[in-house]
């Protein structure tokens, strides 16, 4: 099997497990890439060395803050975050 076969066998098998790359709260592996990712929240944005992962989710939608981060060449050359509006919060489009 050649191996862009193989990675797609890996994630069709990966997506249906329950600890899967899709959607997992277990620890990252480490890509050899910065992995930047939310649905894990924060209060503010934490990296990650041994996984070399960014996380930014900062519960915007509970009133804390909403995060992003600037990056070029493969590193966080900054990371903002504003805080929630009041009137932001609970709206849904």
């Amino acid at each position: 099997m050649n191996e862009p076969d193989r990675l797609r066998q890996i994630l069709e098998d990966d997506i249906n497990g329950s600890h899967s790359v899709i959607w997992s709260r277990d620890e990252l592996m480490n890509l050899g890439k910065l992995q930047i990712l939310g649905h894990t929240r924060q209060m503010e944005p934490y990296f990650d060395k041994k996984n070399n992962a960014l996380y930014i989710d900062t519960s915007a939608y509970t009133g804390n803050e909403l995060s992003a981060a600037v990056v070029e060449k493969n590193k966080v050359v900054e990371i903002i975050s504003v805080p929630t509006f009041d009137d932001d919060i609970g709206i849904i489009y």
